[in-house]
Parts: structure tokens; C-alpha cells; sequence
């Protein structure tokens, strides 16, 4: 096999590669914008309104999700598939520090405060 050759077939087989892994991924581009400051405020918002709800934990986390997909669902994609892992009690912080580090947002949530760092405990 002579060099041209070699080289040439060590080029397509890397170009092959690299075209089917990236097919892979087609199904899920990346974020494509960054969440504002109006995305966190419906955030709360989603806080105050499902948190006073007299339902189990249980529900208001489904609702919380639920919600959160349908009408934040860069929010969800980007932040809640880590934070559904995180210790209830850490949640809000975890939640806090996510928008100022990543989005260079401020949020405060009474609503999400209270219902992490109390409710949980209550319920538990």
C-alpha cells in the first residue's frame, strides 16, 4: 500500500467516524441561548404558585417538573436533570449558584427556599 494510499484511507476512516458520531447527537443540539432573568422570575413564580398547594411532596414535585418542562424546558434540560439528584436541602442552593455562575442571574426564591430547606424536612 503505498503512502498516498494509507493516508488517504486514515483520513476517510476518522471522517467516517466523526460523521457518525455527531449523528448521534443530532437528536439533541445544544443550548442555544442563555436563561435570563425573566426565565428564573417565572421560575419562582412556579415556586409560589405549586409549593402552597395541600398535596403531598410527592405531587408538587411531579407538578414542579411538570410545570418546569412545559414552560421553562431549557431550564429543565440544562439545570433540573442535575438538581432532581442533589440533596432536597442543597436543592436551592444548587439551584441559586447554577443561575449566577452559568447565567450570571441573581435569583432569590423565598417560595423554593422555604420549600427545600423546610418543607422537606417536615415531610421526612
Amino acid at each position: 500500500m503505498s503512502k498516498h494510499t494509507h493516508r488517504f484511507l486514515l483520513h476517510s476512516v476518522a471522517f467516517i467516524f466523526l460523521l457518525l458520531s455527531s449523528s448521534l447527537y443530532a437528536g439533541e443540539p445544544p443550548p442555544t441561548s442563555k436563561l435570563t432573568k425573566a426565565d428564573y422570575l417565572e421560575l419562582c413564580n412556579i415556586y409560589k404558585k405549586i409549593t402552597k398547594k395541600p398535596v403531598s411532596m410527592d405531587t408538587k414535585e411531579e407538578e414542579l417538573i411538570d410545570t418546569i418542562d412545559s414552560k421553562l424546558p431549557d431550564l429543565l434540560n440544562e439545570l433540573y436533570k442535575h438538581a432532581v439528584w442533589t440533596d432536597p436541602k442543597d436543592r436551592y442552593d444548587y439551584i441559586k449558584e447554577y443561575a449566577k455562575q452559568i447565567n450570571k442571574v441573581t435569583w432569590e426564591c423565598d417560595a423554593a427556599k422555604q420549600y427545600y430547606i423546610n418543607d422537606f424536612k417536615k415531610d421526612k
